[in-house]
């Protein structure tokens, strides 16, 4: 299985969604992010997921309805990788 640490905040954000809801389209998804980008943006990314193994589609008429590829994994679901807080690590190097 391909790793979903590897994918950015917004990939993460979408993939979130379609877990939670367990198949979704375009515009379900737009619905849900905060910030939503343009649809011809989250098309870019959906595409982008689609390359890197990480959903699939089946369209319905004019749609196309996304799924995962695979089950999300409970220790990743959600989990955002921050970078640090500088201004709260100190200089050990002076005295």
């Amino acid at each position: 299985m391909k790793k979903i640490a590897q994918l950015s905040r917004r990939e993460r954000e979408v993939m979130d969604l379609v877990f939670a809801q367990g198949e979704a389209t375009l515009s379900q998804i737009l619905e849900g992010m905060e910030k939503a980008p343009t649809r011809a943006a989250l098309r870019s990314i959906l595409t982008i997921l689609e390359g890197k193994g990480q959903l699939k589609h089946r369209q319905e008429g004019r749609e196309f309805i996304y799924q995962p590829v695979h089950a999300p994994s409970p220790s990743l679901t959600g989990q955002v990788i921050s970078s640090p807080n500088w201004s709260k690590i100190s200089d050990t190097s002076t005295p």
